[in-house]
């Protein structure tokens, strides 16, 4: 049996103090019958595809709608996530933090990749504790900077400990794939409360709440979080370079020394 996995991701311009990778497991019938009925929804308030930030704001294709318009559209889309979708995931990470102190190293990825990272393992975990044991075909939207480097380790899955329940990924465009609006919905939920809870305001959103199940999960890597993997990464070039001495008997100082810039260089 294959499921598909929808993932899309919210706050990832510069000034964002979250960025959240989210998204929802489907069976293959019930991600059919999402876009088929959402698809209705979206004719009937005249959009061509939903968008969080725009359906929040008024922007873009929401702006000729109503606020009530656009907190019907929301509704529906909810209703539709939460009775279709198996499982609902958002990981999260104190991104201003992440920038200060991850480059382009050998494991320093992007944040974006970071969270996406964790979400295929929540997943993953979540499909052991289901008892499901078939595959997943993952589906992400389409245009991020880091796609590039997402695909790449997404390719590298297959040699991973998550191999055996990876099927395929591939990157659309939203309105190509309905379920990736309910993917940025859940996304742009998490980091405008992350956002608001740093400006003081503790309590979720009702439609935060109402988006929500009891079964889905939300995980946050905070600043703290990110210092530890900072160590841990560094613990992991530190060993490299040990594995090098021992390789490499005869290997020079002045060379040790090249390679250590170098790993400094890329982190």
């Amino acid at each position: 049996m294959l499921r598909y996995v929808y993932l899309d991701e919210s706050g990832t311009h510069d000034r964002s103090p979250a960025l959240a990778m989210a998204g929802y497991v489907f069976e293959k019938e019930q991600a059919q019958r999402f876009s088929r009925d959402w698809n209705k929804d979206l004719k009937r308030f005249g959009l061509p595809f939903a968008h969080m930030t725009d359906c929040a704001t008024g922007n873009g294709h929401y702006e000729g709608l109503s606020l009530e318009d656009r907190i019907k559209s929301e509704k529906a889309l909810i209703a539709h996530t939460r009775h279709r979708s198996s499982f609902g995931v958002a990981v999260a990470v104190d991104y201003i933090r992440y920038k200060e102190l991850f480059g382009r190293g050998r494991y320093d990825h992007d944040a974006y990749t970071f969270c996406l990272m964790g979400c295929v393992i929540a997943v993953h975990y979540w499909a052991q504790a289901a008892g499901y044991r078939g595959r997943f075909a993952y589906v992400f939207e389409a245009g991020h900077a880091a796609q590039s480097e997402a695909n790449v380790v997404m390719k590298g899955i297959r040699g991973s400990r998550f191999g055996d329940s990876y099927f395929s990924h591939t990157f659309v465009d939203k309105e190509d794939a309905p379920p990736l609006q309910a993917a940025d919905m859940l996304a742009w939920q998490y980091a405008h409360h992350l956002k608001r809870r740093g400006e003081g305001f503790e309590e979720k959103r009702k439609d935060f709440v109402a988006l929500m199940r009891p079964g889905d999960q939300l995980q946050e890597v905070a600043e703290g979080a990110v210092d530890q993997w900072r160590v841990l990464m560094n613990e992991l070039d530190q060993d490299i370079l040990k594995k090098l001495r021992e390789d490499n008997p005869d290997i020079s100082e002045n060379d040790i020394a090249w390679a250590a810039a170098q790993m400094k260089q890329r982190s």
